[in-house]
């Protein structure tokens, strides 16, 4: 049976877009207190429907609502480090940025979920950047410091950094908030775009 504490450490863990769960997960804070990461890092061993099992020290579920259209199942053998970003705002709740990244450091899935003003991230040596229209409803602004493509809700965009291509999928809006995912093209099961950002 749960005490209180833990009933609601689990209840709000079970509203969270992603979630890492597993014995003795390294997690820091800020000095804050408001920001906060847990990382995991091992082989991809299982892969079902909202959830990745990843085997390293120990084994570790990573709990997650990527759009389908992104088939995780190609990340299945491959040796990952995984960083959830939580940071909590008296406005918004909690947003949350969960980065999958390959062994050689380069991001394999990037997915966000929470406020998305002045969000960037680094795509190997591209940094994109995301921000919302200020029209309620309004699209995704979503590209580089040179180049930026307006996306709409449900609609993905592709963006190259040297020879890798990437899929931003812009999933959901509400009010300042976004949920969006990036990943490698390999993993993209969407219908096809020519539109690029870059």
């Amino acid at each position: 049976m749960l005490d209180s504490h833990n009933w609601k450490a689990a209840h709000s863990a079970a509203k969270m877009p992603f979630h890492l769960d597993g014995d003795a997960i390294p997690t820091s804070r800020t000095s804050s207190r408001r920001t906060w990461i847990s990382t995991a890092d091992g082989i991809v061993s299982r892969v079902e429907r909202g959830a990745l099992a990843i085997e390293g020290e120990s084994l570790v579920s990573l709990k997650h609502s990527i759009p389908a259209s992104f088939d995780l199942s190609g990340l299945l053998g491959r040796r990952v480090h995984v960083a959830l970003l939580h940071a909590s705002t008296l406005d918004s709740g909690l947003t949350q940025t969960l980065t999958i990244g390959g062994w050689d450091g380069d991001p394999l899935v990037i997915a966000h979920s929470g406020e998305a003003r002045g969000a960037s991230h680094s795509l190997g040596s591209l940094q994109v950047y995301v921000a919302l229209s200020q029209r309620p409803g309004g699209p995704m602004v979503f590209g580089t410091s040179r180049l930026q493509s307006l996306v709409r809700e449900g609609d993905h965009i592709r963006v190259r950094d040297g020879d890798e291509t990437y899929v931003m999928q812009f999933e959901s809006r509400r009010g300042r908030e976004a949920t969006y995912a990036i990943a490698i093209e390999e993993l993209w099961r969407g219908p096809p775009s020519t539109k690029r950002a870059v």
